[in-house]
């Protein structure tokens, strides 16, 4: 099943009664051009790979429709005592993103329907949740290797944040967990091993990377969501600190074993800087 939108989810603390958060669709075809041909000869037509050296060199995302949501979070006296964070991920079965699903450190969540707008109240989860997480460090076949110390997953050789497997491409999709964070595919081997490392986005060497997320829209096609302070790239007029770059890229299977059979093609990058985005699911 393909997906249309991205949902951002988004903070306020400027709201009179105190945080506020919303949730929006961003129609997710605008960083596609209408055909990989297309977007091979804007690729092609360029003399050299486009190179950005400021927040203005990207197409920036100025308009949002109007939220889907928007609500603030239930603060039990657990919560007050335990603190934590809101934590906001995909929910349900169904590839086209239309259920998030919103916790508290506390263990209060609630489901958002994007389709039909409505909300339904969840089960209280049977304890908070402590500081300890855990990340997927890489996977192969029906076996999942996880580290219980992110840090230590990411100096791992080979291995990868985030993304799934892709059933009509035989193969798993994450970021690299090293530096700069591109979209890689991993074998079914055992042990895995990281087979393909695409470039979709090249950032500024004053840019620092916070975060990153890599949402499957189906079909084949990818949006990487990435989380930027660009303080050092801004005018001292400028409000903001951070941008977010969408990326819309295609895996395609390919004849060229040289490349073991599949290829990316990036389309487009556009960014928005004027919400405080927190999540992109």
């Amino acid at each position: 099943m393909s997906r249309r939108f991205l949902n951002l989810v988004c903070r306020d603390y400027t709201a009179s009664d105190g945080l506020l958060y919303s949730i929006t669709r961003l129609d997710a075809s605008q960083l596609f051009y209408k055909s990989n041909t297309a977007a091979s000869r804007k690729k092609n037509g360029s003399k050299q790979a486009p190179v950005t050296s400021s927040i203005a060199d990207i197409p920036e995302i100025r308009r949002l429709p109007s939220p889907t949501f928007s609500f603030q979070p239930f603060r039990s006296k657990m919560y007050q005592i335990i603190k934590g964070v809101d934590v906001f991920a995909p929910f349900g079965a169904g590839g086209d993103g239309g259920k998030i699903l919103c916790a508290d450190g506390a263990g209060y969540a609630a489901a958002f329907d994007m389709a039909s707008r409505s909300m339904l109240g969840m089960p209280t989860m049977n304890a908070p949740k402590g500081p300890m997480h855990v990340t997927i460090s890489s996977i192969a076949g029906t076996t999942v290797f996880v580290s219980p110390d992110a840090a230590a997953a990411a100096e791992e050789e080979g291995s990868a944040e985030g993304g799934g497997h892709v059933p009509e491409l035989g193969v798993w999709l994450g970021l690299s967990a090293q530096n700069p964070y591109h979209l890689c595919a991993i074998s079914s081997l055992d042990p895995p091993v990281v087979r393909h490392v695409w470039s979709d986005f090249d950032p500024p060497e004053s840019w620092w990377l916070l975060e990153h997320a890599l949402i499957s829209l189906g079909s084949g096609r990818f949006c990487t969501a990435k989380f930027f302070d660009v303080s050092e790239d801004i005018k001292d007029d400028d409000a903001y600190e951070t941008a977010v770059v969408f990326t819309g890229v295609e895996v395609l299977r390919c004849d060229d074993e040289s490349v073991g059979g599949l290829k990316m093609i990036k389309h487009k990058s556009k960014c928005m800087t004027d919400l405080d985005i927190i999540s992109v699911l």
